[in-house]
């Protein structure tokens, strides 16, 4: 359920970081998010 809730988070982030990649170059903030999120899921 851990793992579903974060998912489900980290789709709202996507969501957030996909209009912000469309006002601003935020392609390195957006990698970071992944490679953390990544990291945060289930282990």
């Amino acid at each position: 359920m851990i793992c579903f809730s974060v998912f489900f988070v980290s789709y709202q982030i996507k969501t957030i970081l996909f209009i912000a990649r469309s006002v601003t170059d935020a392609t390195f903030f957006d990698l970071f998010f992944h490679h953390l999120l990544q990291g945060v899921m289930c282990g």
